[in-house]
């Protein structure tokens, strides 16, 4: 899998384990290559504009589980951090180690059948927001309790 002409958007890990492990490495890779650029936080709204234009999300995060389907967004999670988590078909696992991400990558990038599949990609948790079906949802109980 090559990324020749591809910019990488590599946003900062959260507090978790090894953080700032990460955090140095991403920095050393954005200081090699100019096609990286670092970014601390997206933030919500950022981050969705980003997954209606990007070729492919790759990490760890259950974002990648949650959101990246919502967009036929092929997704790359490394490692068994979201391992039993239920996933769409746009999800590809792999481990961690540089043979594991490449191999990953190479399918990302360049399955034609895998990136074709994508077009009929459904979320397994829905792709409406839940919201308004809680608040319904909650009234409903409300009218039902006021009743004599």
């Amino acid at each position: 899998a090559t990324l020749q002409g591809i910019e990488v958007l590599a946003t900062m890990p959260n507090f978790d384990a090894f953080h700032d492990a990460f955090h140095a490495v991403i920095k050393e890779y954005q200081a090699q290559y100019p096609f990286i650029h670092r970014v601390d936080n997206l933030g919500f709204a950022r981050y969705i504009q980003a997954l209606r234009y990007c070729v492919g999300v790759v990490g760890n995060s259950s974002s990648g589980l949650y959101e990246t389907p919502l967009f036929n967004v092929p997704c790359l999670n490394i490692g068994t951090r979201q391992a039993n988590r239920e996933r769409a078909k746009n999800v590809i696992d792999c481990a961690y180690g540089e043979e594991s991400v490449k191999a990953g990558l190479k399918t990302l990038l360049e399955d034609r059948t895998f990136l074709n599949s994508l077009q009929s990609v459904q979320s397994p948790f829905g792709s409406r927001p839940a919201t308004p079906e809680i608040i319904a949802f909650i009234e409903y109980l409300q009218n039902m309790s006021s009743r004599p």
